[in-house]
């Protein structure tokens, strides 16, 4: 990997659910043109093609950046050295840690995301607790204990019913619930409603639901090629649910944050 030829970094804040696997492929791609690993690449299935243990791996020596660099945040002394090094990092990593690993290594972050209409987003999480068993045994221990747990129980309840998903919902609440903006905002979900148009003019790119073309554009200065959607959940369920009238109102008090972030981003607020 080469050295920073500029203090400023540019960050990609994955957002769970936000099509950010479509996003880190091809910033993965983009940044290995002309390296001659990348054809041998392209011809791996797409399961093991857009792996993160692949790509996070082949990252720093391939595309002279970091996909799904929160992998190291139990190892400071490697994050450090990651990011000093790195042309571009990505990862699940809420903007205000993500700034403390970017102080210790020297780097100034342009930060760039994805956002995605709340209740979608939601959705698309609760789905992924389903979503991570129907995968596979393989995929499914890759999991600590806490969320093969989750996913168990998740599997058990009556998804058709309201009322049982919103009892997740709201038991955990911190995995599912203002989640954008708790990635988002400076000081996560204690973030003002006042200081969240502030917040949100420091990102050098957003892409708004399926438009993740202005933040490939933030982090690499080209266009985005035709990005096929990838990491979409195949396993079966009824998003139906969250478009009840009980939902809606569940998700209105509830998710609030989220709902004016993705108001904000959109100019609508």
């Amino acid at each position: 990997m080469r050295g920073p030829v500029a203090p400023e970094l540019p960050v990609f804040i994955h957002v769970p659910k936000t099509a950010g696997s479509t996003l880190n492929a091809a910033l993965f791609a983009h940044h290995a043109a002309g390296h001659p690993a990348l054809p041998l690449l392209r011809t791996l299935p797409g399961g093991l093609r857009d792996n993160s243990v692949l790509l996070r791996r082949l990252g720093p020596s391939v595309a002279e950046g970091v996909p799904h660099i929160g992998h190291y945040e139990g190892d400071p002394a490697r994050m450090t050295g990651l990011l000093r090094q790195a042309s571009w990092v990505s990862g699940h990593i809420q903007r205000r840690r993500f700034a403390s690993f970017l102080e210790e290594a020297g780097r100034i972050p342009r930060w760039v995301s994805l956002i995605r209409d709340p209740t979608e987003q939601v959705a698309s999480h609760y789905q992924w607790w389903i979503e991570i068993h129907d995968r596979g045994w393989l995929r499914f221990r890759r999991y600590p204990a806490f969320f093969r747990q989750l996913s168990a129980d998740i599997r058990a309840a009556d998804n058709n019913d309201p009322k049982a998903v919103i009892h997740f919902l709201a038991l955990h609440h911190t995995l599912f619930l203002n989640l954008q903006a708790d990635y988002l905002m400076p000081d996560g979900r204690e973030t003002s409603v006042e200081d969240m148009p502030a917040a949100l003019a420091d990102f050098a790119g957003l892409g708004l639901g399926s438009d993740i073309a202005p933040a490939f554009r933030a982090m690499t200065g080209a266009e985005a090629p035709p990005l096929p959607r990838r990491n979409t959940s195949r396993s079966a369920f009824d998003r139906a649910v969250f478009r009840t009238e009980r939902m809606r109102a569940f998700l209105a008090e509830h998710n609030a944050l989220d709902e004016r972030l993705w108001a904000l981003a959109g100019g609508r607020g």
